[in-house]
């Protein structure tokens, strides 16, 4: 672990959550939905900020350096991170034009083979069928189950 790379992360981390707090507390009020439209975006920028004090409390008082990691090693970590933000970035921007299932299927299956070593075709339709069916479940229970809306 770097401490310098994790306490970065952590305090543009915790920045994020901020400014996605402070633009959930500023989201018009609707009255046709049960919870109310801040309440996720206000639990998710919370969450955000805790888990960045966690890893910057963690990184500062809980880590030991290893000198063991290689620059190729390093190298491939920061590719795959790349990749990684590449992927949610086009999650974003997939969600906004074919809605939650299909944009949440695509990103859990590319996540998923992105983190998966060797890739054979067992795995790919694994990895397939889960994302589908748990995007499509996460849709059904906030949709038709609680009546909330989804992107």
């Amino acid at each position: 672990m770097n401490v310098k790379r994790d306490q970065l992360l952590a305090t543009v981390t915790g920045i994020v959550g901020t400014v996605m707090y402070l633009q959930a507390t500023n989201v018009r009020e609707l009255k046709f939905d049960v919870l109310g439209n801040r309440l996720f975006p206000i639990m998710a920028s919370i969450l955000i900020i805790i888990f960045s004090v966690g890893l910057f409390i963690q990184s500062t008082f809980f880590t030991r350096q290893k000198a063991t990691d290689t620059w190729q090693k390093k190298v491939k970590l920061n590719f795959r991170t790349l990749i990684f933000g590449l992927l949610f970035v086009g999650y974003v921007f997939l969600l906004k034009y074919s809605g939650f299932v299909v944009a949440s299927s695509v990103f859990s299956v590319a996540a998923v083979l992105l983190v998966q070593g060797q890739l054979t075709v067992r795995k790919i339709v694994l990895a397939s069928l889960y994302s589908f069916i748990s995007a499509f479940a996460i849709w059904y229970v906030f949709e038709k189950l609680l009546g909330l809306l989804l992107p």
